[in-house]
């Protein structure tokens, strides 16, 4: 998903706050949204819903709760 991951993340950064990265920067960002999403019990980051859009082919509405709970319901 890197290729697809870094061309919208280059256009929206283009596009919206007219700036690029070197592609150095570009593996630094890959490798620690990587690392994040590899932590069991971590919140959905913008990489999972992006991986998962890609996989089903369809848009993904994520609706935000107004309180974030832990794994074990416990308020954050």
């Amino acid at each position: 998903f890197y290729p697809r991951w870094r061309e919208y993340e280059a256009s929206q950064a283009s596009r919206m706050l007219d700036f690029t990265l070197e592609e150095a920067q570009w593996q630094d960002d890959w490798e620690s949204l990587l690392a994040t999403a590899a932590q069991p019990g971590s919140a959905l980051e913008q990489l999972h819903v992006f991986a998962l859009a890609h996989i089903l082919r369809r848009p993904i509405i994520v609706y935000g709760v107004k309180y974030v709970k832990s794994f074990r319901g416990e308020d954050i």
